[in-house]
This record gives structure tokens, C-alpha cells and sequence, in this order.
């Protein structure tokens, strides 16, 4: 049904009011609305969050603002009091008529039935206090300039575009997070040079995990989205999501750099543990008792022997710890070499 309610609202928007669903999840909607005329919260925008029940329209959505607004039938937390969302409610109401009789209330609040009783004797007491304040609250938290921006990046409209932004972000910050300390910390243990030329060390390497981790994510995030357009049902399924790995993983993380390998090398381990985890859900039986002391023996063995016999088939950080490790540790010339400085 929500779905239904969103093509009306896309092909006929209420006046002054906006809504769609956040992200894929259609039980879950934000929503504003611009103050209306002639009344204390003209121009402010005003963010509301809109849940549908299992039920729904059978049972009426729960809608709260999320702006702080100073009105006798809103509170503090957002609740409406709003006879249409409580015992008025009916299956042929829309979310339309929902934000409608919102705005209206916002011009000809109901002191009757107070949601808040102190605002609601004021509105009846001080008609000129009770506006002043409206005024002074809608100024503050709905009337500037963020709040414009946050009116963009708040509607439903432009989600899946801000979400590439969002993502493009978070893989900077993230991969430079993920890094930098690890960059550093080997950049000191086993790299010569001047200081200069271990600063660019690392701050090259950092680069180029945030730059691998923002452009994948945002071109997975971009494949999906397509997908997702293209598809019939208007949904992503594990084709989708195979494939736009698939694409980012080929174009982005298919150069043969050492921190690429790192990268995808860690990922297979993880993958290599989700397809055990998987196939013992899928068979419904426990790991038998120390299982996993047996594959860190197994693995640890592998290793070793591997290094012992030819450690040019490890992957250089691993095989530039283990030197350091197990080699290094078997030289030294003075007391200071033994203890102090690895040479």
C-alpha cells in the first residue's frame, strides 16, 4: 500500500509537503513540511518521521516531527495529537491527507485537546506571547539557512544520490583509518630512508586504501542503484549485488599493488570463514570441540613451513613480519643490536 501512496505522491505532491521512503525500507518514511503563511511558523521547514504498521492502512501510521516546534498539540518528542492518527483513523486515508491536516493545525492549532496544556492556556491566555514564541522557535530550530540544506538532503528524492556521496565518504574515512596506523607502524619497523621518504611512504599508502575504498563503494553502491532501476520488481537480489562486486572488485582492486593484495587477501580469509560459518547454518551442526585450536594449529603450520621453504610465495608484508620475527632475531652483533635496534 505504501508503495501505491508513493507514485500518488510523486505524480500529485501536496502543497508545502513532501514525502518517500527512506533508503529501500518502505515502512519507514521521512516527510516536511514548509510552514504555512500568515502563521508563526511561516517558512520554516519542518522534518517529520513516518512509520507504517504491518497493517497499515488498517491501522493508522505513526508520525512524529523531528524538528522542535512549539505548538499545543506537539510535544516535546514529536507526537501529534491528531484525531486522524488515533481513533479517527480510516483505510481511505492517505499520507497525503495526513501532512494536509498537519499543516493545518499548524494554522489553527486545537487548545482543546493539548497534547502540551501549558502552551495550549497560553494560546488562549496570550495569543501575542504564545505567536512571539512560535515565532522565536521556528527561528531557531526551523528558519536557517542549514535548515534549507537539511530540507535537500533530508528528502526522500534525493536519498540513493546523496547515498554514493555518503559512501564515496566513508570509504575515505574509513580506508585512511584502517591505514594510516598500520602504514606507519610498518613503515618504521622495516623501512630505510630518510624521514621524508617514510612520511611519503605512508601517506602514499594511506592514500591508496581510502581511494580504493571510496571508488568501490561508490561503484558498488551505483551498480546497485541501476540495478535496482532496471529490475521489475524494483528490488535488489544477490545476482545484483554479485554482480556490482564483481565490476568494483575487477576495475578498482584488480591492479596487483602490495596494498591491494592486502586488501583482497584479507578479504578472502574473512570469505574463506563466512563459507565454513554458512555451510554449518546450512547443515544445522555445531563446530566439533576445539575445531578452531585445530585450524590455527593447521594454519600456523602452513605458514611456517611455507617461509622455511621458500617465503618469496608469501606476500611481502607477511613475509617482511616473519623475517623480522624468526630471521632477524637470530643475529645480532652487540648488546645494543640484541636488545635495542633490530641491526
Amino acid at each position: 500500500m505504501a508503495a501505491y501512496e508513493l507514485k500518488d505522491l510523486e505524480r500529485d505532491p501536496p502543497s508545502s509537503c513532501s514525502a518517500g521512503p527512506v533508503g529501500e525500507d518502505l515502512f519507514h518514511w521521512q516527510a516536511t513540511i514548509i510552514g504555512p503563511s500568515h502563521s508563526p511558523y511561516e517558512n520554516g521547514v519542518f522534518f517529520l518521521s513516518i512509520h507504517f504498521p504491518v497493517d497499515y492502512p488498517f491501522k493508522p501510521p505513526k508520525v512524529n516531527f523531528t524538528t522542535r516546534i512549539y505548538h499545543p498539540n506537539i510535544n516535546s518528542n514529536g507526537s501529534i495529537c491528531l484525531d486522524i492518527l488515533k481513533d479517527q483513523w480510516s483505510p481511505a486515508l492517505t499520507i497525503s491527507k495526513v501532512l494536509l491536516s498537519i499543516c493545518s493545525i499548524l494554522t489553527d492549532p486545537n487548545p482543546d485537546d493539548p497534547l502540551v496544556p501549558e502552551i495550549a492556556h497560553i494560546y488562549k491566555t496570550n495569543r501575542s506571547l504564545y505567536d512571539k514564541t512560535a515565532k522565536d522557535w521556528t527561528k531557531k530550530y526551523a528558519d536557517t539557512d542549514m535548515d534549507v540544506l537539511n530540507s535537500i538532503v533530508l528528502d526522500p528524492r534525493y536519498h540513493d544520490v546523496l547515498s554514493l556521496v555518503k559512501g564515496f565518504r566513508n570509504g575515505v574515512v574509513y580506508g585512511t583509518k584502517i591505514r594510516f596506523p598500520h602504514a606507519l607502524v610498518m613503515t618504521l619497523l622495516f623501512r630505510t630512508g630518510s624521514a621524508q621518504d617514510k612520511l611519503k611512504a605512508i601517506l602514499k599508502a594511506t592514500k591508496a586504501h581510502a581511494r580504493g575504498l571510496a571508488f568501490f563503494v561508490t561503484t558498488y553502491k551505483s551498480l546497485m542503484l541501476l540495478q535496482r532501476y532496471m529490475s521489475a520488481s524494483g528490488k535488489n537480489t544477490d545476482l545484483h549485488t554479485f554482480v556490482a562486486g564483481f565490476v568494483g572488485g575487477y576495475f578498482v582492486f584488480g591492479e596487483k599493488t602490495s596494498v591491494n593484495q592486502q586488501i583482497v587477501l584479507y578479504l578472502f580469509s574473512r570469505i574463506a570463514m563466512g563459507l565454513v560459518n554458512t555451510v554449518m547454518k546450512a547443515g544445522d551442526f555445531e563446530a566439533p570441540p576445539k575445531s578452531f585450536a585445530l585450524f590455527a594449529a593447521v594454519c600456523w603450520g602452513i605458514v611456517m613451513v611455507l617461509f622455511r621453504r621458500d617465503k618469496s610465495t608469501l606476500q611481502d608484508s607477511l613475509k617482511n613480519s616473519m623475517t623480522y620475527l624468526y630471521e632477524d632475531s637470530n643475529h645480532w652483533s652487540s648488546l645494543k643490536t640484541l636488545l635495542w635496534h633490530n641491526k
